[in-house]
Protein backbone atom coordinates (compact mmCIF):
# COMPACT_ATOMS: atom_id res chain seq x y z
CA UNK A 1 0.00 0.00 0.00
CA UNK A 2 3.08 2.37 1.06
CA UNK A 3 4.20 2.08 -2.71
CA UNK A 4 0.65 2.75 -4.11
CA UNK A 5 0.62 6.03 -2.38
CA UNK A 6 4.22 7.45 -2.84
CA UNK A 7 3.78 6.28 -6.68
CA UNK A 8 0.10 8.47 -6.35
CA UNK A 9 2.26 11.30 -5.08
CA UNK A 10 4.58 10.91 -7.89
CA UNK A 11 2.28 10.84 -10.66
CA UNK A 12 1.15 14.39 -9.19
CA UNK A 13 4.25 15.65 -8.96
CA UNK A 14 5.37 14.25 -12.50
CA UNK A 15 3.33 17.78 -13.58
CA UNK A 16 6.41 19.97 -12.70
CA UNK A 17 8.89 18.42 -14.95
CA UNK A 18 11.28 19.86 -13.71
CA UNK A 19 13.65 17.09 -13.91
CA UNK A 20 14.07 13.91 -16.07
CA UNK A 21 13.39 11.63 -13.27
CA UNK A 22 10.18 12.36 -10.85
CA UNK A 23 11.23 11.22 -7.89
CA UNK A 24 14.36 13.73 -8.56
CA UNK A 25 11.76 16.62 -8.73
CA UNK A 26 10.30 15.03 -5.29
CA UNK A 27 13.47 15.19 -3.58
CA UNK A 28 14.28 19.03 -5.55
CA UNK A 29 10.66 20.57 -3.99
CA UNK A 30 11.65 18.97 -0.57
CA UNK A 31 14.75 20.50 -0.81
CA UNK A 32 13.50 23.77 -1.61
CA UNK A 33 10.72 23.86 1.03
CA UNK A 34 14.14 23.84 3.05
CA UNK A 35 16.23 26.22 1.66
CA UNK A 36 14.14 27.96 -0.38
CA UNK A 37 16.20 27.78 -3.39
CA UNK A 38 16.91 24.84 -6.00
CA UNK A 39 19.32 22.64 -4.59
CA UNK A 40 22.49 21.95 -6.80
CA UNK A 41 22.03 20.87 -10.55
CA UNK A 42 24.68 18.41 -10.71
CA UNK A 43 23.01 16.59 -7.31
CA UNK A 44 19.21 17.40 -7.16
CA UNK A 45 18.95 14.86 -4.39
CA UNK A 46 21.39 16.43 -2.36
CA UNK A 47 19.25 15.36 0.43
CA UNK A 48 20.20 11.68 -0.20
CA UNK A 49 16.70 10.53 0.01
CA UNK A 50 16.45 7.16 -0.59
CA UNK A 51 13.00 5.39 -1.84
CA UNK A 52 13.32 2.55 0.12
CA UNK A 53 13.34 4.99 3.67
CA UNK A 54 10.01 6.19 3.06
CA UNK A 55 7.16 5.56 4.87
CA UNK A 56 3.90 7.00 3.20
CA UNK A 57 0.47 6.72 4.70
CA UNK A 58 -2.94 8.63 3.93
CA UNK A 59 -3.97 10.49 6.75
CA UNK A 60 -6.65 13.27 7.46
CA UNK A 61 -6.16 17.34 8.23
CA UNK A 62 -8.60 20.05 8.08
CA UNK A 63 -8.15 23.08 5.77
CA UNK A 64 -6.95 25.44 8.80
CA UNK A 65 -4.35 23.00 9.65
CA UNK A 66 -3.22 22.54 5.84
CA UNK A 67 -3.30 26.28 5.47
CA UNK A 68 -0.87 26.78 8.87
CA UNK A 69 1.73 24.34 7.54
CA UNK A 70 1.62 25.45 4.11
CA UNK A 71 2.22 29.34 5.49
CA UNK A 72 5.58 27.83 5.88
CA UNK A 73 6.44 27.11 2.15
CA UNK A 74 8.32 29.01 -0.18
CA UNK A 75 6.24 32.19 -1.93
CA UNK A 76 6.87 30.68 -5.32
CA UNK A 77 4.30 28.28 -4.41
CA UNK A 78 1.80 30.88 -4.54
CA UNK A 79 -0.74 31.73 -7.18
CA UNK A 80 -3.00 34.65 -7.10
CA UNK A 81 -5.87 33.14 -9.65
CA UNK A 82 -7.19 30.40 -8.03
CA UNK A 83 -10.08 28.24 -9.57
CA UNK A 84 -11.27 25.08 -9.06
CA UNK A 85 -9.16 22.91 -11.77
CA UNK A 86 -7.09 20.16 -9.73
CA UNK A 87 -8.73 20.14 -6.74
CA UNK A 88 -9.21 16.34 -6.84
CA UNK A 89 -5.36 15.56 -6.56
CA UNK A 90 -3.33 14.69 -3.37
CA UNK A 91 -2.36 16.66 -1.25
CA UNK A 92 1.48 16.29 -0.73
CA UNK A 93 3.06 16.23 2.26
CA UNK A 94 7.08 15.09 3.48
CA UNK A 95 7.85 14.95 7.23
CA UNK A 96 11.69 14.80 7.02
CA UNK A 97 13.71 15.40 10.53
CA UNK A 98 10.24 15.72 12.22
CA UNK A 99 9.42 18.67 10.49
CA UNK A 100 5.80 18.69 7.66
CA UNK A 101 6.45 20.21 4.74
CA UNK A 102 3.95 20.65 1.68
CA UNK A 103 5.85 19.81 -1.23
CA UNK A 104 2.66 20.24 -3.56
CA UNK A 105 -0.98 21.11 -3.18
CA UNK A 106 -0.79 24.43 -1.77
CA UNK A 107 -2.75 25.87 -4.62
CA UNK A 108 -5.82 23.11 -3.62
CA UNK A 109 -5.30 24.43 -0.09
CA UNK A 110 -5.16 28.41 -0.80
CA UNK A 111 -8.83 27.48 -2.89
CA UNK A 112 -10.38 25.92 -0.28
CA UNK A 113 -9.22 28.14 2.58
CA UNK A 114 -10.74 31.23 0.85
CA UNK A 115 -14.06 29.11 0.52
CA UNK A 116 -14.07 29.59 4.28
CA UNK A 117 -14.82 25.61 5.65
CA UNK A 118 -11.48 25.22 7.68
CA UNK A 119 -12.79 22.67 9.71
CA UNK A 120 -13.26 20.31 6.41
CA UNK A 121 -11.21 17.23 6.45
CA UNK A 122 -9.18 15.93 3.29
CA UNK A 123 -6.77 13.19 2.82
CA UNK A 124 -2.96 14.00 2.32
CA UNK A 125 -0.59 11.68 1.29
CA UNK A 126 1.66 11.99 3.93
CA UNK A 127 5.54 10.32 3.14
CA UNK A 128 7.91 10.01 6.21
CA UNK A 129 11.66 10.46 5.64
CA UNK A 130 13.19 7.30 7.83
CA UNK A 131 16.75 7.97 9.49
CA UNK A 132 19.53 6.22 8.14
Amino acid sequence: MEDKILENSLNQIDNHKGRNDVFETFCSLLYKSIYQENPPKNNPNALGIKRERIQSSIEKRTVGDLYLLKENMPATHYRKNLNSDGLDNPIVVVKYHGRERIIDGSNCINYWFRKGDQTKLFDINLHEIMND
